[in-house]
């Protein structure tokens, strides 16, 4: 780092040649005229007389209010990342404690061959990104997306100049490293570990099933077996339910390269959280044992979610709705016209009206039959819908001074909305980047009773206009409205971003999950999943209301897990998450957990129970054989190049090649008066002093 000044002012320094002299002059002219310093030796009496003027020059310098001008000069040197796979997959290959040694030999030796040159960071990752500390390898995951995306986010601004990542190839988390989101902007160079040689092994690949069924129907489950060079042996798949064998079914292993999927069904009588484990016998000569085991999870319920969606035209909307709900096991969802609806509403527990009432249809039985057997509804508005004749069924109108005819785009935003939904912060930022509906142009005014889900933004303008909106209909029908239509695009943006369809599906199947829970509710509620996998941090949700079900946010709830099998117990407090709690659990080992939580509030005790399980998981076991090839596209698609593990060493020679391996240099300016450095007014205050004391000494004053 260089460091330079200047001395600056507002008024011109020149005038210090004006003053200098002038300072000069009254004080030789006041020494000379004074007779009390005639006793003075002439050096003492010239040594004060300096001190005088150094005295009074720099008091008049402080009146200029001149300041200092600094400027820092850093030199950046390029920074090298080097990125370590510390997962277990690396561990289980024949030549791993040679790997070992030369990689902590590598980053023993980086200082001397790489730090003169470079700024060097080191890092860990597997299931997630951390500083290097020691070589463990113990990581049950593998996110090679995440530590390059680490990478770019935080060394942005450090000139990044090169990534070293030093990895079996092997992903089971995240996006494939060679399909980022984000183009990376840097050259990566890696190293690739284990090897590629295929050896003898017999394991399941994968398991298929679906994790909630129902009473009265077969489940199905399926188990993918592959088979590594053991052709001609015979092996026996078997299911266990509850650890008790319930089939198992015997194999001809045919080829070197062997697949095959096994189907097997159980019939589910009774409702409850049921544990399947399929098992592979072990043949002789097997690479790995630990891959012949899977565990699957059902939870069976007594009764599916009827709910119909009626039309009376088709639009991409009505597909959309029926295509997002239909992934919910709970739910049974069917298409249906305003004329065919009349004679099945017994049969629903909820109905959605898309654009009813409209000219094309006559509605008015179905609206009045609804709100006869007290239905909850999602009402989706749009240009087909005869706003007039649908006012006509609220207490309070829910549109007034709209203009026939006339409509607007507006997108959907979150701010001082209620989340009754219990919505993510990463769906409300995601929806916020979605395409507008199409809502009708006029005044909204809704009933009081009506909670406001997401409001209107138009052309960047945020309005307090609902879009989405809860209410009350008819006799007290819980009733959700939609303001607008082409949510279907929607959908369409989620995929074109993410390629995925998660954050549309949640929030519609939330909206559907919060009209079907029963009006007079539990006013304690846990939420959680029936099934986690080993590693996976085990979320926890609840609400508290109190007697007219508004939420109460500044309760202690507390949680006690048991574990069944070890009788050990942990205790939790949840997070106050207004208006809701959430509780995060890093980890649990596997095994089944029984759960009380519980909470007291205005002398009220409330109570929940449940169970989960944690099913054994490690994904670095089921694909161990290195893709050392992904390593050497990721390389050549940024630049950097693949380096053996025995040339790692050598790194500097490889790094020196690339262009951008230069340092560069950053000059920031600051600013400081002089009148606020302190040590110049005890340079003044010791001149006068030292003056005072010559003065003083020699008897002058």
């Amino acid at each position: 780092m260089n460091l330079l000044f200047s001395i600056s002012s507002d008024i011109s320094l020149w005038y210090l040649l004006l003053i200098v002299p002038i300072v000069i002059s009254i004080v030789s002219y006041f020494y000379k005229n004074d007779e009390s310093l005639n006793e003075m030796p002439a050096i003492i009496k010239k040594s004060a007389k300096i001190l005088r003027i150094l005295t009074f020059t720099l008091i008049f310098l402080l009146i200029l209010s001149p300041f200092l001008k600094w400027y820092f000069t850093e030199i950046k040197k390029p920074l090298i990342v080097i990125a370590l796979d510390q997962s277990q997959s690396i561990t289980i290959h024949k030549d791993f404690n040679r790997q070992r040694d030369q990689i902590n030999a590598f980053l023993q030796n980086v200082p001397s061959t790489l730090s003169n040159v470079f700024n060097v960071r080191i890092l860990s990752f597997g299931k997630e990104v951390r500083n290097f500390d020691s070589l463990h390898f113990a990581d049950n995951q593998t996110n090679i997306s995440e530590v390059i995306n680490y990478t770019q986010h935080q060394f942005e601004f450090d000139n990044l100049a090169a990534m070293l990542i030093i990895s079996d190839g092997n992903f089971n988390t995240g996006h494939n490293p060679l399909y980022m989101p984000q183009p990376i902007t840097f050259p990566i160079y890696t190293t690739p570990l284990g090897d590629t040689t295929t050896r003898k092994d017999l394991y399941i690949d994968k398991i298929v099933y679906n994790s909630n069924q129902y009473t009265g129907i077969n489940i199905k489950l399926q188990a993918q077996i592959k088979a590594f060079l053991l052709a001609g042996n015979r092996c026996t798949i078997k299911l266990y339910k509850d650890k008790k064998l319930i089939d198992q079914k015997t194999l001809q292993i045919n080829s070197q390269n062997f697949f095959q999927t096994v189907t097997f069904t159980d019939f589910a009588e009774k409702p409850g959280t049921y544990t399947y484990q399929f098992v592979v016998d072990s043949l002789a000569g097997e690479f790995l044992y630990e891959n012949n085991k899977k565990t699957a999870v059902v939870h069976v319920s007594s009764q599916k979610q009827h709910i119909a969606i009626v039309s009376s035209f088709p639009h991409p909307d009505v597909g959309t709705l029926y295509t997002l709900l239909e992934t919910n096991p709970a739910f049974e969802v069917v298409l249906t016209t305003p004329e065919k609806a009349l004679d099945s509403i017994d049969q629903w527990h909820a109905i959605i009206l898309y654009q009813l009432p409209n000219n094309q249809s006559n509605s008015t039985a179905l609206l009045k039959k609804i709100g006869e057997k007290q239905k909850p509804v999602l009402l989706v508005l749009g240009s087909q819908t005869v706003l007039s004749s649908l006012n006509s069924w609220f207490t309070t109108p829910l549109i007034v001074q709209t203009k026939a005819g006339q409509f607007e785009d507006a997108y959907i935003h979150w701010d001082n909305t209620e989340n009754i939904l219990n919505v993510s912060q990463d769906l409300k930022e995601t929806f916020e980047l979605y395409p507008p509906l199409l809502v009708p142009f006029g005044e909204y005014k809704i009933p009081e009773n009506s909670v406001i889900v997401a409001a209107q933004k138009i052309k960047q303008i945020k309005t307090s206009k609902p879009l989405i909106f809860v209410t009350e209909w008819q006799q007290g029908n819980k009733c959700m409205v939609i303001c607008g239509e082409g949510f279907f695009r929607w959908r369409m943006s989620e995929y074109l971003q993410k390629q995925q369809h998660t954050f549309v599906t949640t929030f519609f199947n939330k909206m559907m999950l919060y009209l079907l829970s029963t009006q007079k509710k539990e006013r304690f509620i846990v939420h959680h999943k029936p099934v986690f996998n080993e590693g996976e941090n085990i979320l926890f949700e609840a609400e508290l209301y109190n007697k007219i079900y508004e939420p109460i946010a500044d309760a202690e709830i507390q949680l006690q897990i048991e574990s069944v099998e070890r009788n050990e117990n942990y205790n939790f407090y949840f997070d106050k998450n207004q208006p809701f709690y959430a509780l995060s659990i890093r980890s649990l080992p596997a095994g089944e957990y029984k759960w009380i939580a519980q909470t007291r509030y205005n002398s009220e005790l409330f109570k929940q129970k449940g169970a989960f399980i944690i099913q054994p998981y490690n994904a670095e076991l089921q694909d161990y054989i290195s893709n050392h090839a992904l390593l050497k596209q990721l390389s050549l698609r940024t630049g950097g190049e693949l380096i053996p593990i025995d040339s790692l060493n050598h790194l500097d020679k490889y790094l020196s090649k690339h262009d951008n391996m230069v340092p560069i240099s950053n000059t920031e300016e600051s600013y400081t008066s002089i009148i606020n450095i302190k040590w110049i007014l005890f340079l003044i205050i010791l001149l006068i002093s030292a003056e005072w004391f010559l003065r003083r000494f020699y008897g002058s004053l």
